[in-house]
């Protein structure tokens, strides 16, 4: 299995998507499912005393970051205009951060229009590996997106 991805190099090798070099895309990772022992219950809520910061990966995911742990929530739905450098604000109700709170990310310094409200999904524990592969992943997406070269879309022949 490959380090960080829950993705075998046999499943790797024969997966007819295209490869950047190597590296494989933020879809791959996510529809490749692990070995069932690798997977934890989705939580639905985390204390806001167990993260220390919020961060994004892009417009479909983001990281809560605690000290003992690492929750990648995935976005019930894209938040357009998110983007990695955002300051998070979540509108909670209670102590705790759960599916389905609101939230909005804003510019650093307080310039430039926020993003519409967004929708958060549920809390996927992650570690550090999956972390370090997320955010490879999504930097070769975007790299080969500016070049032309974006994953094939469905239908397209490709």
């Amino acid at each position: 299995m490959s380090a960080g991805t829950g993705v075998s190099a046999a499943e790797a090798e024969t997966d007819d998507k295209p490869r950047h070099e190597g590296r494989i895309d933020v879809e791959t990772i996510l529809n490749n499912p692990l070995d069932p022992s690798e997977y934890q219950d989705a939580e639905r809520c985390i204390s806001s005393r167990d993260y220390r910061r919020i961060d994004v990966l892009d417009e479909f995911n983001i990281l809560f970051v605690g000290r003992r742990a690492t929750w990648l929530n995935r976005l019930r739905t894209r938040c357009a205009g998110l983007e990695q450098d955002m300051i998070i604000y979540v509108s909670q109700r209670s102590s705790r951060v759960c599916t389905h709170d609101h939230f909005r990310g804003a510019e650093r310094g307080g310039f430039g229009i926020p993003t519409p409200t967004c929708v958060l999904g549920d809390f996927e524990r992650i570690d550090e590996g999956q972390v370090e592969g997320l955010r490879s992943a999504i930097v070769s997406e975007r790299e080969a997106a500016r070049r032309g070269g974006g994953a094939a879309v469905e239908g397209d022949g490709g």
